[in-house]
Protein backbone atom coordinates (compact mmCIF):
# COMPACT_ATOMS: atom_id res chain seq x y z
CA UNK A 1 0.00 0.00 0.00
CA UNK A 2 1.04 3.70 -1.15
CA UNK A 3 1.55 6.28 1.60
CA UNK A 4 -0.96 7.86 -0.43
CA UNK A 5 -3.53 5.08 -0.11
CA UNK A 6 -2.34 4.43 4.04
CA UNK A 7 -3.28 8.64 4.41
CA UNK A 8 -7.09 7.98 2.43
CA UNK A 9 -7.91 5.19 4.47
CA UNK A 10 -7.02 6.46 7.60
CA UNK A 11 -9.07 9.96 6.74
CA UNK A 12 -11.90 7.42 5.57
CA UNK A 13 -11.94 6.21 9.34
CA UNK A 14 -11.72 9.23 10.55
CA UNK A 15 -14.53 10.60 8.57
CA UNK A 16 -16.23 7.77 10.24
CA UNK A 17 -15.54 9.12 13.87
CA UNK A 18 -16.95 12.05 12.57
CA UNK A 19 -20.21 11.38 11.46
CA UNK A 20 -20.77 9.24 14.31
CA UNK A 21 -20.31 12.79 16.69
CA UNK A 22 -22.22 14.31 14.34
CA UNK A 23 -25.27 11.94 14.32
CA UNK A 24 -25.27 12.19 17.89
CA UNK A 25 -25.15 16.06 18.04
CA UNK A 26 -27.82 16.19 15.45
CA UNK A 27 -30.19 13.93 17.69
CA UNK A 28 -29.52 16.05 20.96
CA UNK A 29 -30.20 19.17 19.06
CA UNK A 30 -33.27 18.18 17.82
CA UNK A 31 -36.37 19.25 20.02
CA UNK A 32 -38.49 16.46 20.06
CA UNK A 33 -35.63 14.63 21.96
CA UNK A 34 -34.72 17.25 24.65
CA UNK A 35 -36.73 15.25 27.12
CA UNK A 36 -35.21 12.16 26.41
CA UNK A 37 -32.86 12.25 29.21
CA UNK A 38 -32.25 7.88 29.46
CA UNK A 39 -32.20 7.87 26.04
CA UNK A 40 -29.38 10.27 25.72
CA UNK A 41 -27.78 9.10 28.89
CA UNK A 42 -27.14 5.23 26.98
CA UNK A 43 -25.89 7.53 23.80
CA UNK A 44 -23.72 9.38 25.57
CA UNK A 45 -21.90 6.58 27.19
CA UNK A 46 -20.56 5.68 23.74
CA UNK A 47 -19.70 8.84 22.47
CA UNK A 48 -16.74 9.49 25.38
CA UNK A 49 -14.54 6.89 23.09
CA UNK A 50 -14.63 8.83 20.27
CA UNK A 51 -12.06 11.67 20.91
CA UNK A 52 -9.41 9.22 21.56
CA UNK A 53 -10.05 6.95 18.04
CA UNK A 54 -9.98 10.28 16.20
CA UNK A 55 -6.71 11.42 18.49
CA UNK A 56 -5.53 8.17 17.24
CA UNK A 57 -6.12 8.74 12.90
CA UNK A 58 -4.71 12.38 14.11
CA UNK A 59 -1.44 10.95 14.90
CA UNK A 60 -1.19 8.53 12.16
CA UNK A 61 -1.92 10.86 9.54
CA UNK A 62 0.08 13.25 10.68
CA UNK A 63 3.32 11.50 10.50
CA UNK A 64 2.24 11.80 6.20
CA UNK A 65 0.68 15.11 6.29
CA UNK A 66 1.50 18.08 8.82
CA UNK A 67 -0.58 20.53 7.04
CA UNK A 68 -2.83 23.50 9.01
CA UNK A 69 -6.09 21.69 7.55
CA UNK A 70 -5.14 18.39 9.57
CA UNK A 71 -4.37 20.24 12.78
CA UNK A 72 -7.82 22.22 12.13
CA UNK A 73 -9.92 18.72 11.55
CA UNK A 74 -8.73 17.74 15.33
CA UNK A 75 -9.37 21.09 16.92
CA UNK A 76 -12.97 20.87 15.28
CA UNK A 77 -13.56 17.60 16.20
CA UNK A 78 -12.07 18.40 19.78
CA UNK A 79 -14.36 21.43 20.10
CA UNK A 80 -17.28 20.02 18.84
CA UNK A 81 -16.78 16.90 20.66
CA UNK A 82 -16.48 18.76 24.57
CA UNK A 83 -19.20 21.48 23.47
CA UNK A 84 -21.90 18.25 22.71
CA UNK A 85 -20.99 16.13 26.06
CA UNK A 86 -21.39 19.78 27.73
CA UNK A 87 -24.92 19.77 26.58
CA UNK A 88 -25.83 16.96 26.68
CA UNK A 89 -25.28 16.54 30.46
CA UNK A 90 -27.00 19.67 30.70
CA UNK A 91 -29.88 18.13 29.03
CA UNK A 92 -30.13 15.26 31.04
CA UNK A 93 -29.59 17.41 34.46
CA UNK A 94 -32.29 19.86 32.95
CA UNK A 95 -34.84 17.13 32.55
CA UNK A 96 -34.64 15.53 35.88
CA UNK A 97 -34.71 19.27 37.46
CA UNK A 98 -38.05 19.35 35.47
CA UNK A 99 -39.51 16.19 36.38
CA UNK A 100 -38.48 16.44 40.40
CA UNK A 101 -39.79 20.43 40.07
CA UNK A 102 -43.12 19.19 38.85
CA UNK A 103 -43.92 17.57 42.16
CA UNK A 104 -45.82 19.66 45.09
CA UNK A 105 -47.18 18.03 48.20
CA UNK A 106 -50.36 17.46 49.69
CA UNK A 107 -49.89 20.35 51.95
CA UNK A 108 -49.62 22.70 48.98
CA UNK A 109 -52.79 21.16 47.72
CA UNK A 110 -54.36 21.90 51.16
CA UNK A 111 -53.86 25.87 51.37
CA UNK A 112 -54.99 26.19 47.58
CA UNK A 113 -58.46 24.66 48.48
CA UNK A 114 -58.55 26.64 52.01
CA UNK A 115 -57.65 29.63 49.96
CA UNK A 116 -60.56 29.01 48.02
CA UNK A 117 -63.46 27.98 50.23
CA UNK A 118 -62.39 31.30 52.87
CA UNK A 119 -62.79 33.61 49.67
CA UNK A 120 -66.21 32.18 48.30
CA UNK A 121 -65.37 32.58 44.72
CA UNK A 122 -68.25 31.51 42.58
CA UNK A 123 -67.61 28.97 40.41
CA UNK A 124 -68.27 30.99 37.09
CA UNK A 125 -65.67 33.50 38.37
CA UNK A 126 -62.80 31.03 39.08
CA UNK A 127 -61.17 30.80 35.93
CA UNK A 128 -58.67 33.71 36.37
CA UNK A 129 -57.78 32.95 39.86
CA UNK A 130 -56.95 28.96 38.89
CA UNK A 131 -54.94 29.81 35.89
CA UNK A 132 -52.99 32.44 37.90
CA UNK A 133 -52.60 29.64 40.40
CA UNK A 134 -51.44 26.74 38.31
CA UNK A 135 -49.80 28.82 35.93
CA UNK A 136 -47.48 30.28 38.69
CA UNK A 137 -46.42 26.53 39.79
CA UNK A 138 -44.84 25.65 35.92
CA UNK A 139 -41.62 25.76 35.27
CA UNK A 140 -39.71 27.97 32.68
CA UNK A 141 -40.07 25.04 30.06
CA UNK A 142 -43.77 24.57 30.79
CA UNK A 143 -44.59 28.71 30.98
CA UNK A 144 -42.84 28.91 27.80
CA UNK A 145 -45.06 25.98 26.74
CA UNK A 146 -48.25 27.36 27.86
CA UNK A 147 -47.40 30.96 26.54
CA UNK A 148 -47.41 29.41 22.98
CA UNK A 149 -50.60 28.12 23.28
CA UNK A 150 -52.41 31.89 24.55
CA UNK A 151 -53.65 34.19 21.93
CA UNK A 152 -55.59 37.62 22.06
CA UNK A 153 -58.31 36.09 23.82
CA UNK A 154 -58.23 35.86 27.81
CA UNK A 155 -57.36 31.65 28.52
CA UNK A 156 -60.47 30.19 30.37
CA UNK A 157 -60.19 27.04 32.46
CA UNK A 158 -60.89 24.79 29.42
CA UNK A 159 -58.09 25.48 27.50
CA UNK A 160 -56.05 25.42 30.81
CA UNK A 161 -57.61 21.77 31.19
CA UNK A 162 -56.59 21.10 27.68
CA UNK A 163 -53.15 21.76 28.22
CA UNK A 164 -52.55 20.13 31.22
CA UNK A 165 -54.00 17.15 29.96
CA UNK A 166 -51.26 16.99 27.37
CA UNK A 167 -47.99 17.83 29.87
CA UNK A 168 -49.88 14.59 31.82
CA UNK A 169 -49.63 12.51 29.03
CA UNK A 170 -45.88 13.78 28.08
CA UNK A 171 -44.87 12.61 31.79
CA UNK A 172 -46.67 9.75 32.02
CA UNK A 173 -44.80 8.68 28.99
CA UNK A 174 -41.30 9.93 30.68
CA UNK A 175 -42.47 8.05 33.86
CA UNK A 176 -43.05 4.91 31.73
CA UNK A 177 -39.19 4.60 32.11
CA UNK A 178 -38.91 4.80 35.39
CA UNK A 179 -39.21 2.01 38.14
CA UNK A 180 -43.11 1.00 39.39
CA UNK A 181 -42.44 2.20 42.97
CA UNK A 182 -41.04 5.98 41.67
CA UNK A 183 -43.80 6.42 39.35
CA UNK A 184 -46.59 5.91 42.16
CA UNK A 185 -44.30 7.87 44.72
CA UNK A 186 -43.79 10.92 42.55
CA UNK A 187 -46.38 11.76 41.49
CA UNK A 188 -46.17 14.98 39.01
CA UNK A 189 -47.68 18.16 40.02
CA UNK A 190 -50.00 18.75 36.72
CA UNK A 191 -51.94 15.05 37.69
CA UNK A 192 -52.47 16.15 41.26
CA UNK A 193 -53.08 19.37 40.42
CA UNK A 194 -56.08 18.73 37.22
CA UNK A 195 -57.58 15.78 39.94
CA UNK A 196 -58.14 18.76 42.76
CA UNK A 197 -59.30 20.79 40.56
CA UNK A 198 -62.04 18.54 39.45
CA UNK A 199 -62.74 17.42 42.89
CA UNK A 200 -63.31 20.64 44.28
CA UNK A 201 -64.88 22.17 41.19
CA UNK A 202 -67.78 19.54 41.99
CA UNK A 203 -67.88 20.23 45.68
CA UNK A 204 -67.62 24.02 45.98
CA UNK A 205 -70.80 23.81 43.01
CA UNK A 206 -72.73 21.93 45.89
Amino acid sequence: MTNADEIKALKAKRANVRRKLTRFINFVNQEENKNKRDEISVRLQGIYSLLQEFEDYHTQIHVFDETQATEDELNNFEDDYYQIISEAKNAINSSTDSSNGSAVSANTLHTYLKALENIKRPTDQWDDLLIHMIAAKFDQHTTVAWESTLSSEIPNMESMFQFLTQRCQMWEAFEANHSFKKRFSNITFFTVLAVFIIQHTAHLEK
